[in-house]
Parts: structure tokens; C-alpha cells; sequence
């Protein structure tokens, strides 16, 4: 049952926002043989302006089963230095990692 309220309530209006980019999420690559592999990708709305991550409920997925047909595409020549890129930097990685996680003494 309403009852007349002393005061009115209000809610002021919450002002729109713009995400004009994607912020990648998360990045899995399975590669469990040269010949088959699979990469997702999960976007989420960003605002390089603002530097804000939006909502999860504008996720987006990349995915793909097919990573080496992908890659060996014509077009994907990009996707493929990036690849290789991501790869040749294993090393590296893991030899940062190894040392920032180390036991202090």
C-alpha cells in the first residue's frame, strides 16, 4: 500500500558513458600439437580516455579451433608476427617471472 511520503525521493540521473575501445580480458592459447590449436580471446568495452573498464555484460569472445588455419591465412600476416612475437618472448618471461617471484632473502 503507498503512503504519501513527507519528502519526495529523488534519484538523480546517471550520466551516459562511451567505451569506444575493447580491453582484452583474457588471452589463452592451446597449442597442443604443430598442427592444432585453438585461441580465445574475451573483450570487455574500455574508455582509453578514462582509462575505465566497462560492464562484463558487454563481453565479447574471439575463439577459434582452428589457430594454424587461421594463422596460415593470406591475410593474417599481422596475427602471425604477433604469434611469433608472443612466442619469442617466452623465454624472457619466464626468466622475469622466475626473479620477480623469487624468495626475498
Amino acid at each position: 500500500m503507498p503512503l504519501a511520503a513527507d519528502f519526495p525521493y529523488s534519484i538523480p540521473a546517471v550520466p551516459a558513458k562511451t567505451f569506444g575501445e575493447m580491453w582484452v580480458s583474457l588471452l589463452t592459447i592451446s597449442a597442443p600439437s604443430t598442427s592444432s590449436g585453438r585461441l580465445q580471446l574475451e573483450t570487455v568495452p574500455y574508455n582509453a580516455t578514462t582509462g575505465e573498464i566497462g560492464p562484463a555484460e558487454g563481453m565479447k569472445t574471439i575463439f577459434t579451433d582452428n589457430l594454424f588455419a587461421v594463422l596460415s591465412h593470406p591475410a593474417a600476416i599481422k596475427s602471425r608476427a604477433a604469434y611469433a612475437a608472443i612466442l619469442a618472448a617466452i623465454p624472457e618471461l619466464r626468466e622475469i617471472i622466475t626473479l620477480v617471484e623469487a624468495p626475498s632473502a
